[in-house]
Order: structure tokens, then C-alpha cells, then sequence
């Protein structure tokens, strides 16, 4: 009996858990209030977290905008915004020119053709005054000294050799092209032939079905440099890049589908890279799609992050660019240099926009990017 009792009370808790399961079975309906009160309560927690940390963002840009009024000074007057040199997909105004200390030159065969790059490690992605085109309409070229003989022809013994001669050249010239935009345009005469068979736009554009009888094309977003280093490549088998004109003519050679020329200006980018332009370039190579050079900004970026953030070119990212950057999570800097850079950034894109750098609309500027 003794043994019995002992035992007994053992039995008690498994009895009394079976029965409390049964009866929260059978009331369902409170086990779903239950589960739904947790979770509101859990979203609100996490959503109030959310919005203090936003209030906690927006009162350092009120902050920072209160110390500035304070010293009579403008927020960040080391950063001096200059008009973006954004290349855009269809305006490109002598963008992403880059300044160079004294270049050398470089030559190079690649599959017989002629690769002349000037350049050293450019520090800025600014543009020179030196590349700004004249304000007038440049007339067309005559006819080129190669051809002034009237036996020019005996004197060219390749295929090469004579192509080159007809480069912006008037004679036997059937299309001209108007190139720039309005004040500051070039004349530029080129053959459809030799056009057409580098390039399956000019081929379209002159003998497809679609083709057009007019003598003259218009060109208005792209440089004439731009276009004269594109039709150097397809007469004379040459590639002439600087750094002042190597993005526009990357923009004119995804525009008329010329792969090599394109993958030579991506090559020309990577070993011009540093992290004083690779924001810009970054923000160029997503414009372009070219993963390869993305990759390479990236790699840069991250390893030299206080510098590239602190660069001229970073206040001149376009803010889907900004974006990426501030939501980057391998970048090697403090939070206080992503925050600072942000604030340089809007205002210089309040400057952009003419309107008052004031904390409100740096705000509005930022837009999404002020949650990352």
C-alpha cells in the first residue's frame, strides 16, 4: 500500500496536461486570439524601432543644418558641386571627361588593329576647358592631302592603306553627318559603304528595309571627338583614346553596336581606375551595363571607401547609384562617413536644382536613400 501511494501522485501532472489539451482544443478560437495578440504586439515593437530610427536620422540632418546657420557658414564647403557629368543615354555633354597628369603613349596590336591611348592614373573626373567644342557649326573638312594626288591610288598598296585616306574625307562622300549639339556642331562627310560593314546600325540605317534616302543625319547627342575616334576605328583600323573623351566614346560605340571599340574603352576604364573616380565610374558603368568595370569600381570602392566617398565625382552619382553605395555592407568606413557623404551629396544635388540647401530639402533630395 505503502508502495502504491508513492507512485500514485506521479501520475497526477500527465493527467492534469492531457486534460488541459483537450480543453484548449476544443477553444480554438481563444488559442487564435492569443496567437494574433503576440503578433501585433511583435509588429509594433519592431515598428516603432523602424521609426525611431528614421526620427534619430532626420534630427542630425536638422542638426547639422542648425550648426551651419550658427557659423554662417553653408554645410560642407569643402564640397564645391559641379554640373553632373552624368553620361546620359540621350544627351552626353563632354561627361566623364578625366584629368590626367603628363600622358605617355601607349601602342599595342590587338587582332591587327592599332590601339593608341594617352594616359596615366587620372585623379579627377572633371572635364578640361581644353575639350569644350567651339560654339559654332565647324564646316566639312576638304577633300584630305592623301587624296590631292590624282594618283593616290598607286601610292596605297592595302585595302587599310586607302580606307584611311577616305577618313573625313569629302571626296566620293555620300552621307554627312551634323554631330553636337545646337552651337557647337561638326560636319562630318563618311561613305556608307565602309559604314555599313562595320556596324549593323549604319547597315540598317542605309540599306535595310527601313532605310532612309536622306544626305545629311543629324547627331545630336553624341561628341564630335566622340564620333571622329569611332570612325577612326572603322577607316583605319585604329583606336585613339583620352581620357576627356573615352566615356562619350563608349557611349557612341554601345549607341552603333561596335563591340571592339566598346571592350577597348572598358579596358582603357580599368586601368584608369582609382578611388577618386570610381564612384563615377561605377555610377557610368551601370548606365552601360558592363559588369566587368561594375566589379572592378566595386572592388575599389570598398577597400579605399573614406577616399572614394570623399571624392569630387561622388557628389556627381546619379542617387540610384547613391543608393547602392550607402546599402553596401563590405564598405571599410565608419557610419559617420556614409552620413556625411549623403549630406554632401544632397547638397550638391539642392545646388544642381537650384533650390535652398536647407535640411528639408537635402530630405527630399535623399528621398528613399534616407533609410538605408
Amino acid at each position: 500500500m505503502k508502495g502504491r501511494s508513492s507512485r500514485a501522485p506521479s501520475k497526477l501532472p500527465v493527467v492534469l496536461g492531457k486534460v488541459l489539451l483537450r480543453w484548449l482544443f476544443t477553444k480554438a478560437d481563444l488559442v487564435f486570439f492569443v496567437y494574433r495578440f503576440i503578433g501585433y504586439a511583435c509588429h509594433l515593437h519592431v515598428r516603432s524601432s523602424m521609426n525611431s530610427s528614421v526620427d534619430f536620422f532626420e534630427s542630425l540632418i536638422d542638426e547639422d543644418g542648425r550648426f551651419a546657420e550658427l557659423n554662417c557658414q553653408e554645410p560642407r564647403q569643402g564640397y564645391r558641386p559641379r554640373q553632373r557629368q552624368i553620361v546620359q543615354a540621350e544627351n552626353i555633354n563632354n561627361g566623364g571627361s578625366l584629368s590626367l597628369s603628363p600622358p605617355h603613349t601607349v601602342s599595342q596590336r590587338e587582332t591587327g588593329t592599332q590601339v593608341s591611348q594617352c594616359y596615366s592614373g587620372p585623379p579627377s573626373p572633371c572635364g578640361s576647358a581644353s575639350a569644350t567644342p567651339s560654339p559654332t557649326t565647324s564646316p566639312a573638312p576638304p577633300p584630305g592631302a592623301a587624296t590631292l594626288d590624282p594618283n593616290w591610288q598607286a601610292t596605297k598598296p592595302t585595302v587599310r592603306e586607302r580606307n584611311a585616306a577616305m577618313f573625313n574625307n569629302q571626296l566620293m562622300s555620300d552621307v554627312t553627318f551634323i554631330v553636337g549639339g545646337p552651337g557647337h556642331s561638326q560636319i562630318i562627310p563618311a561613305h556608307k559603304y565602309v559604314l555599313a560593314t562595320a556596324s549593323s546600325v549604319f547597315y540598317a540605317m542605309f540599306y535595310g528595309g527601313l532605310a532612309e534616302c536622306k544626305q545629311e543625319i543629324e547627331v545630336p547627342d553624341v561628341e564630335p571627338s566622340a564620333f571622329l575616334t569611332l570612325l577612326k576605328y572603322i577607316y583605319c583600323d585604329e583606336i585613339q583614346l583620352e581620357a576627356d573623351t573615352v566615356l562619350s566614346t563608349l557611349y557612341v560605340a554601345k549607341k552603333y553596336i561596335v563591340p571592339h571599340l566598346a571592350k577597348a574603352c572598358v579596358n582603357y576604364l580599368e586601368t584608369s581606375l582609382t578611388a577618386k573616380n570610381a564612384c563615377l565610374l561605377l555610377s557610368q558603368s551601370r548606365l552601360f551595363e558592363e559588369p566587368e568595370l561594375m566589379q572592378r569600381c566595386w572592388e575599389v570602392i570598398d577597400a579605399q571607401a573614406e577616399m572614394a566617398l570623399t571624392s569630387d565625382g561622388f557628389v556627381d552619382i546619379d542617387v540610384s547609384t547613391l543608393e547602392s553605395v550607402l546599402a553596401r555592407e563590405t564598405l571599410n568606413c565608419k557610419e559617420i562617413n556614409l552620413f556625411e557623404a549623403a549630406l554632401a551629396w544632397a547638397h550638391a544635388e539642392c545646388v544642381r536644382r537650384d533650390i535652398d540647401p536647407t535640411p528639408t530639402n537635402k530630405r527630399v533630395m535623399l528621398g528613399g536613400a534616407i533609410y538605408l
